[in-house]
């Protein structure tokens, strides 16, 4: 069986375009007839489902089989182990279930290992680089009490003017529960059992 596989996911081309793509393809290779056009937005939960042994399926392109090439992999590695031939018609591309596929497969997953180790090896270089030009790296601190390191002074003439927890925090432009976790951090500021609260 011959299965014209139209993907119908949005980061693909249009079903127009897919079609034509297709029917471009279909010009140049007599030999193929289409017995039926399937329309899914998952390729390879297509060939689990929907294929059976030893069909043909046609797609306009190599985003119908993934977005990644480790998902493109996967889809082929799919393909191969249910004998199904996958042909990509923008790219002039067959797949057949043999010995071949086998060792491109082989080539592709070379080919990833390759990029992950050379993204691995760039990160790497780039984040000394930014941490030797003095770069704070990481996720920012959700503590803002820093905030308030440089004003102990303020806060302990607000604090003695009678000033509340809540009118101290907006005096210097902060929230309160930043102003309490200076308070953990600075237990000086903090009497026993004051209650200098809004």
């Amino acid at each position: 069986m011959f299965l014209h596989y139209l993907d119908t996911n949005p980061k693909n081309v249009d079903q127009e375009k897919q079609a034509e793509i297709v029917s471009g393809f279909m010009a140049d290779h007599s030999e193929y007839s289409i017995d039926l056009v399937v329309k899914n937005n998952d390729f390879a939960a297509f060939l689990q489902e929907i294929c059976r042994k030893d069909c043909v399926v046609i797609a306009a392109n190599v985003v119908c089989l993934g977005a990644s090439l480790p998902l493109v992999v996967k889809t082929l590695e799919l393909a191969l182990s249910k004998n199904i031939t996958v042909i990509l018609a923008a790219e002039d591309f067959i797949f057949p279930p043999n010995r071949s596929s086998k060792t491109l497969l082989k080539g592709l997953h070379l080919a990833i290992d390759i990029r992950n180790s050379l993204v691995s090896v760039v990160t790497k270089k780039a984040l000394a680089e930014r941490k030797a030009d003095g770069v704070i790296l990481g996720r920012r601190s959700r503590n803002k009490t820093h905030l308030l390191d440089d004003k102990e002074e303020q806060i302990l003439l607000l604090k003695q003017q009678g000033a509340t927890n809540a009118m101290i925090a907006k005096a210097l432009n902060v929230s309160t529960p930043t102003l309490y976790g200076f308070y953990r951090e600075h237990p000086e500021f903090r009497k026993k059992g004051e209650k200098n609260e809004a």
